[in-house]
């Protein structure tokens, strides 16, 4: 068997040929290539860099692991993994851009292969899939099937569907694409996403890939889509079929997610939740084959996957393929310099192939990006200090003796609990650090200190400062007058300690 591309359109076909190739080469199993076995029958051409690497060696490897992959009777969901590698390739013929239908014409073109309906549920389906909604009502009433023929009129229309048409379709079997398309039209989760009870992996449960067909082809709302499409991926992901789960996310474009329990498109055929290796070799690069035909639409690489690719550069540094892990260790820097926002383990863990990979490769001499990356994780990491230590001083200035004995005064003076109800001191607001709304708040001294700094400006002081006591007074300025409850103690006490640090910090 082989793929053709004939106007865009992927076509399966048998080769005249063999039917396995050259018997010399050996079919290793996807889920067990290690680093001592990572060249299949065409070698992967990684990094994947849009304008840097060949794009048809690209589409080389993925028409070699569809090839292995169909012989592998190591895959247990088989028919997953074959249709994810022709969706790859047909990704790689559209450049990344390819519509819900053109995944629907994918998907049935499988699923007739192996169809045992009869001729008139086939061609119903059909035209479900083809979104030709008017041709399949034809085709109920010209097989008198009237109750589906009234229950699509119903909803087509976008009457108000009747209680009657509603207990029809929910008496439905689970399984029957029909419900499926009247879930999607009333706007309901379809019930073939998530509700497949034990019998999923039965003949009962016919086929999710004509449920998914339907869905992709006839939701035209984009979050619907999202949801019914994820539903389905969790379903099939829980039932232990992960190359169709990751399937489904690949077919609405799903953007790669980083690593954990509760997410599904991580790394394309890995189960994480099997006793196997954490990210073998070829899940990685199957992966980043994905990541590359995304980004020739996108024009960005996923952050999410750059941990995976330091894996794998370390996995090349191992087994003795430094240049093979200087360039992944480049293409994963750039990638960090254009979206890092902090110091991570990641960075780290980079940082020290960095430091790995000069001794290994003779005549060296650093090129400009790992004097870039080094010189922006050292700033990381001074920034990262700095923050720390002025976290000390404000603790330590916070447990001072003489804040904590102002503290105490306020308490004693001005707590909460003995203010009175009302008083002509200014509202001063928590955001708002200026000397004109603070006046009350500074003692005589520094007021006097102030005062003689703004005559000195030929600016206007306003407060007029006292003879007799050490209390500050407004001048008679209607605006600064009023007459609101008194804010609690927190304000002074907030001003109080940094007057005392300022005065600190002179002597």
């Amino acid at each position: 068997m082989a793929l053709k591309m004939d106007e865009g359109n992927l076509t399966i076909y048998q080769e005249a040929c063999g039917a396995r190739g050259d018997p010399h080469l050996p079919v290793t199993p996807l889920q067990g290539l290690g680093t001592d076995a990572m060249i299949g029958n065409v070698p992967f051409p990684g990094p994947l860099l849009s304008g840097e690497c060949d794009h048809r060696e690209v589409y080389r490897y993925i028409v070699s692991e569809w090839q292995r992959c169909l012989w592998d009777d190591h895959i247990k969901d088989k028919e997953g993994a074959e249709l994810v590698w022709l969706l790859l390739a047909l990704l790689w013929n559209r450049n990344g851009k390819v519509s819900g239908k053109d995944v629907a014409m994918l998907l049935m073109q499988k699923v007739q292969a192996t169809d045992t309906r009869d001729s008139y549920e086939a061609e119903l389906v059909n035209l479900l899939v083809l979104g030709d909604i008017n041709e399949a009502q034809k085709l109920l009433i010209r097989n008198e099937d009237w109750a589906h023929a009234l229950a699509l009129d119903c909803i087509l229309r976008r009457a108000s569907c009747d209680p009657d048409v509603r207990r029809f379709i929910s008496d439905l079997d689970i399984n029957d694409p029909l419900k499926t398309l009247y879930h999607l039209y009333l706007g309901i989760m379809p019930g073939g996403a998530y509700s497949f009870g034990e019998d999923f992996l039965e003949d009962t449960w016919r086929d999710w890939r004509t449920h998914l067909a339907i869905v992709l082809t006839n939701c035209a709302c984009p979050i619907r889509l999202k949801l019914a499409v994820k539903a389905l991926a969790s379903t099939l992901k829980m039932k232990g079929q992960i190359w169709s789960a990751h399937f489904c996310c690949m077919a609405i474009q799903a953007e790669l997610e980083h690593y954990s329990p509760y997410h599904t498109m991580i790394l394309i055929g890995q189960n994480f939740s099997m006793k196997a290796e954490f990210a073998s070799d070829a899940a990685i690069q199957r992966t980043e084959v994905y990541e590359y035909i995304l980004s020739l639409r996108k024009g960005i690489q996923s952050p999410h996957f750059q941990p995976f690719k330091i894996i794998y550069a370390w996995k090349l540094f191992w087994s003795g393929r430094y240049i093979e892990a200087l360039k992944y260790a480049e293409a994963v820097a750039s990638v960090m310099l254009d979206n890092a926002t902090g110091l991570c383990s990641t960075m780290g863990s980079l940082l020290n192939l960095c430091h790995a990979l000069p001794p290994k490769l003779p005549c060296w001499t650093e090129p400009e990006w790992m004097a870039n990356f080094k010189r922006f994780c050292e700033y990381l990491a001074r920034k990262k200090t700095e923050e720390a230590q002025h976290l000390t001083e404000t603790a330590m200035v916070s447990d001072s003796p003489c804040v904590r004995a102002q503290d105490k005064e306020m308490e004693v003076h001005g707590g909460d609990g003995g203010a009175p109800a009302h008083d002509n001191s200014p509202v001063v607001p928590v955001h708002d650090f200026s000397l004109d709304h603070c006046a009350d708040l500074i003692p005589t001294e520094v007021a006097l200190q102030l005062n003689a700094g703004r005559e000195e400006h030929k600016l206007q002081c306003p407060v007029e400062l006292a003879t007799s006591d050490d209390s500050v007074r407004h001048i008679s300025d209607p605006m600064l007058i009023t007459d609101k409850p008194k804010r609690k103690s927190a304000i002074k006490r907030f001003w109080i300690r940094c007057l005392s640090w300022c005065g600190k910090a002179e002597h």
